[in-house]
């Protein structure tokens, strides 16, 4: 059996907070608040109990989704408990559905009453979702909105991000796609493709076309502040128009 030097600690808090199974997170949980009791005599009549059951969201998962956030218990955390689980941001459907998430993560602490939590792991989020760990949940959602908008597309969901992180929070869809031009081999393949789209390389002319440097025309473009790129995941770039 493994010890805990032999696993290492982020071995053993990476296990713990991928636990989000249903022993830990039910389909319900059944919550019964305090007793009453009723009579006339202060220690007769009957106790009454109300019993609340709270069904399981759709979003929290126990799994890690492509897009979503892991979120902590704190008072859990603050007494040495690992406590939370994943949200995929692509199953839910508004601000009230990721805080309806985040309410069932908190009633299912071990730690009774709790009522902070905070942002310990993120997937496919922009930068400007994830310097902190108190997110606007209304920015989550809207993020959410904006890739269900550009649909399953990987190479322009990513470069939705990308976007997003260049501006620093999450811009219109019709804008994104205003600037972005693609992903291609390399900034001067695209250099070359644009001068091809502005009808500047007359059709069935190799020279002097060939012997043009398109690196060269690709670095003024960028120098000249038109354009930008990024690196794709997929391989090449993904180009973006700044004016």
């Amino acid at each position: 059996m493994r010890t805990a030097r032999g696993l290492g600690w982020w071995a053993i808090v990476t296990a713990d907070l991928r636990l989000a199974t249903e022993a830990r997170h039910p389909a319900s949980l059944v919550r019964r608040q305090h007793p009453e009791r009723h009579g006339d005599s202060p220690g007769g009549g009957a106790v009454m109990t109300a019993t609340i059951i709270i069904n399981r969201p759709a979003g929290v998962v126990d799994y890690l989704p492509d897009i979503g956030a892991y979120f902590a218990c704190l008072a859990a955390y603050n007494n040495g408990r690992l406590h939370g689980a994943w949200v995929d941001l692509e199953e839910i459907t508004s601000t009230d559905d990721l805080q309806e998430c985040i309410d069932y993560i908190l009633a299912s602490s071990p730690e009774p009453g709790a009522e902070e939590w905070a942002m310990h792991d993120h997937a496919g989020l922009p930068d400007c979702l994830t310097h902190t760990e108190w997110p606007d949940l209304t920015d989550l959602a809207a993020y959410d909105d904006a890739l269900a908008e550009i649909g399953d597309d990987a190479d322009e969901r990513e470069a939705f991000r990308l976007y997003c992180n260049d501006r620093g929070e999450i811009v219109d869809v019709e804008a994104f796609r205003d600037a972005y031009n693609g992903r291609h081999d390399s900034g001067s393949d695209f250099a070359y493709d644009l001068a091809d789209d502005c009808g500047l390389i007359p059709e069935g002319i190799t020279w002097p076309v060939s012997c043009i440097d398109w690196e060269a025309a690709w670095r003024e473009l960028e120098i000249g502040g038109d354009y930008t790129s990024e690196s794709a995941s997929a391989g090449g770039v993904h180009i973006f128009r700044t004016c």
